[in-house]
């Protein structure tokens, strides 16, 4: 480089444990001339590095120091500061916290100077980007099943199928969002006078913009009970099987990939009161819905490196109230709905361990309160036919920011 002015980081991969200077393949990074403040970090990725032993690291970063020469060191070598580092690893700490200063020698090459790390290698509580992808990246599958799980189908009359597609996204931390795709088969039976029975099957599939791809397949059965004409309780239960697969990705391009399977149960109770106002449908309710989503222990991998995830089980308790309206207009019904809710206990637990950062464990405790609204209308194609859309949307706490829309057609059979 002829001339540098501002700050750069230049990346250098490594072989075997990077401790020596044929670990480097890469050529020298040469400056001719810097301008005043300028500033070069040299850095390498932690495969392979003892990062819990400083001596192991103090090696890295002196062998890592001799890819920078700065020809213009001997007239102006306060021009050009120096540092080298080491990214972070799957549970080692940061490039920031391992981070030297570096001299030049009488041939204008860098040197590290020993004992200038500006922080010790911590080993405590910090996050790692691997640790954090995976941490939003379940997050957000959890929510959607539990959010989707607690909502009960509309009315569905005798002997009705309804087909349903939804579109929908999900947003965590950080503005990472998770976005979905469903498709849902329901029948409804009455099999007594008072009591109707609903059966369903789904398949969701969901992605994040980088890390994360997930397939559930959910059952659910819904029984309600008609107390009379205006009153019924309702009781749902249900099993998905969800697969989860996340790749997380360093700054030297290098991924970091995991897979695993886990079966979650769920069940929810409804009380709901129907009334008739001005020609409007009127229906009030207050829900209870509880799932447990078990965890897992699964190795991810970056190259051959393992790290070993201990995921603690999710539990969720949500309650919440609803007020529903709708009403018709020739062959249009016209539908809308706005609830409240509160969730408990949602907390993701999950263990971390690996041999550059030993063990971490993190958690994000989970006890929020949202609403949702829900517009929506349908048309009767025919006697036997029927199709809506509708869109909803959530506002509150960030972990269920979220929108969907649905659609769909309902057939008598």
């Amino acid at each position: 480089m002829d001339s540098l002015s501002g700050a750069m980081k230049v990346m250098y991969a490594h072989r075997n444990q990077g401790t020596s200077d044929d670990d480097y393949t890469g050529g020298a990074f040469i400056v001719k001339e810097a301008k005043e403040n300028s500033q070069v970090t040299l850095l390498t990725d932690s495969t392979d590095v003892n990062m819990k032993d400083r001596t192991s690291v103090e090696k890295v970063l002196t062998a890592l120091s001799k890819k920078l020469k700065y020809e213009d060191a001997t007239k102006h070598p306060q021009q050009l500061a120096g540092k080298v580092g080491i990214a972070e690893g799957l549970t080692s700490s940061s490039a920031t916290l391992v981070e030297g200063t570096l001299t030049y020698t009488d041939d204008k090459v860098g040197s590290y100077v020993q004992g200038s790390l500006e922080k010790p290698v911590t080993m405590g509580t910090y996050e790692t980007k691997v640790m954090k992808d995976e941490r939003l990246a379940r997050t957000a599958i959890n929510r959607i099943w539990v959010n989707n799980f607690k909502n009960f189908h509309a009315p569905i009359r005798d002997k009705e199928f309804d087909v349903r597609m939804t579109h929908g996204e999900l947003s965590v931390q950080d503005d990472v969002s998770t976005k979905y795709n469903e498709v849902e088969i329901a029948y409804g039976n009455r099999i007594q006078p008072r009591l109707d029975l609903v059966t369903s099957i789904s398949y969701l599939n969901g992605s994040g913009k980088t890390v994360n791809k997930d397939t559930i397949y959910t059952g659910k059965v819904e029984g309600t009970y008609h107390l009379n004409d205006r009153n019924s309780i309702a009781l749902a239960m249900g099993l998905g099987h969800m697969q989860h697969g996340f790749t997380s990705v360093n700054d030297f391009g290098v991924s970091t990939r995991g897979r695993y399977t886990t079966t979650a149960l769920g069940t929810a109770i409804k009380y709901a009161h129907d009334t008739v106002y001005g020609g409007w449908h009127i229906n009030s309710s207050v829900l209870m819905s509880i799932a447990n989503i078990p965890g897992r222990t699964y190795k991810a991998l970056k190259n051959d490196q393992p790290v070993t995830v201990t995921q603690k089980d999710f539990t969720s308790c949500i309650l919440g109230g609803m007020l529903s309206a709708s009403k018709e207009f020739n062959r249009v019904n016209v539908y809308g709905s706005i609830g409240v809710f509160r969730e408990y206990n949602g907390t993701v637990g999950t263990s971390y361990m690996a041999n550059d950062g030993g063990q971490k464990t993190t958690h994000h405790r989970g006890t929020y309160n949202w609403g949702h609204v829900d517009l929506g209308l349908a048309y009767q194609v025919s006697n036997a036919a029927t199709m809506y859309i509708d869109y909803g949307q959530s506002f509150g706490h960030s972990n269920h920011a979220s929108w969907n829309i649905n659609s769909g057609i309902k057939f008598m059979i």
